[in-house]
């Protein structure tokens, strides 16, 4: 997200998308294995008003926003601990996907832990 502005309760900013294509999306984070490109997907920065899920509203559903909003309680004591994290919060996470979804399986292969920086 760049570019972002505060007004009204909303964060204004330019998000970008995938544009729709023929093929199945992909995006190489290493050299190809074939020599090919490197990705083959195109995309649009799209100006948006983001607004805070929680509050007023129609709540968001995933298959109408891509996103939905789930009261979910983590066992994790200690999100430092990556030993811990992949052995509570993985499985957590996956069986939220499960019950958001109704998928028979999930798996959960990657997690970002974000800090807050004071005066940021």
């Amino acid at each position: 997200m760049r570019d972002a502005h505060r007004h009204a309760g909303a964060l204004s900013a330019t998000l970008e998308y995938l544009l729709p294509g023929a093929d199945r999306p992909f995006h190489f984070m290493y050299p190809p294995p074939d020599g090919g490109p490197w990705q083959n997907a195109g995309y649009a920065r799209v100006p948006v008003s983001i607004r805070d899920a929680r509050k007023g509203g129609a709540p968001a559903r995933l298959g109408r926003e891509g996103f939905e909003l789930r009261h979910a309680p983590s066992a994790v004591r200690d999100f430092f601990n990556r030993d811990e994290v992949l052995r509570v919060y993985h499985p957590e996470v996956a069986r939220i996907a499960l019950a958001a979804t109704g998928a028979s399986r999930a798996f959960v292969f990657d997690h970002l832990l974000r800090q807050r920086q004071a005066g940021a």
